[in-house]
C-alpha cells in the first residue's frame, strides 16, 4: 500500500491478493487461489467537515475454476438467444471484476452526513454484469445522553432466473434512537425495513439492544 496526503487532498494505492467478490482463506487449499487486485483511491477535502472522494478496483474474480454442476446457461454470443448445457467439470476461463465508488461526507455542529455509491462490473460469457448500490447515513447528537441515527441502502444487480438476465434490486431502511446510561452503557431501540431479491414485499421490525464498552488503553 502506497499512500500520500496534503492539506486538502489525499491518494492511495496498492495492490492485493483477494477480492471481496470472492471468497478466499490464506489458510485453505480449499478455498480460491490468489488473484491479484489493484486498488487506486483519492479525496479532497475542500472545507472542514467537508470531503468528496473515489476509488477503483480491478482483477479477477474467478480463477482456476471448474463448473461444480451441469446446467443450461443462456448465450448471445452471435447476436442472438442461444443456449448451452455446460457440463459439470467444465473448465471455467477467467473472468474480471471492476469495482468503482465515490463517496462523500459532511459534518457540521452535531451531525453528520454520509453517503455512497458503487458500481460492480463482471465479465461473464452473456455480457458484463453491472451492479450498482448505494449507501447513506446521518447521525444527530440530540443532546449529551441522546442521539438519532438513520441509514438507507439499495442494490440493483442482475439476477438469472431464466434464458435471460433479469434486474432485481434490494433495499433496507433504518433508524435509531439510542441513549448513552453511563459512559460505558448506551442503550437503542429502532426500526429495521427490507425487501430482497426474492422478496419485494417490505418487511418490517423492530429492534432493542443494549452496547458496553471500556476502553483500557
Amino acid at each position: 500500500i502506497m499512500s500520500a496526503s496534503g492539506s486538502r487532498w489525499d491518494v492511495r494505492g496498492g495492490v492485493t491478493d483477494g477480492s471481496p467478490t470472492r471468497s478466499r482463506s490464506v489458510l485453505s487449499r480449499s478455498k480460491a487461489p490468489a488473484a491479484a487486485q489493484a486498488v487506486f483511491g483519492g479525496g479532497v477535502t475542500p472545507m472542514p467537515g467537508l470531503r468528496f472522494g473515489a476509488g477503483v478496483a480491478h482483477g479477477r474474480y474467478r480463477v482456476n475454476a471448474t463448473r461444480p454442476r451441469s446446467a443450461t446457461i443462456p448465450d448471445d454470443s452471435y447476436g442472438g438467444e442461444f443456449a448451452y448445457v455446460a457440463q459439470a467439470g467444465t473448465r471455467l476461463p477467467d473472468r474480471r471484476v471492476t469495482v468503482f465508488n465515490v463517496e462523500g461526507e459532511f459534518a457540521i455542529g452535531y451531525t453528520r452526513l454520509s453517503g455512497e455509491w458503487i458500481a460492480d462490473r463482471f465479465d461473464t460469457r452473456i455480457s458484463p454484469a453491472v451492479a450498482r448500490g448505494f449507501n447513506l447515513l446521518a447521525v444527530r447528537t440530540l443532546t449529551p445522553r441522546w442521539f438519532a441515527a438513520g441509514r438507507a441502502v439499495r442494490v440493483s444487480s442482475p439476477v438469472l432466473t431464466g434464458a435471460a438476465p433479469v434486474r432485481r434490486t434490494a433495499t433496507s431502511a433504518e433508524a435509531t434512537l439510542g441513549y448513552r446510561l453511563t459512559p460505558t452503557v448506551t442503550l437503542r431501540g429502532g426500526y429495521q425495513g427490507s425487501t430482497s431479491f426474492k422478496r419485494p414485499a417490505w418487511q418490517h421490525e423492530a429492534a432493542v439492544s443494549a452496547v458496553w464498552s471500556q476502553r483500557w488503553w
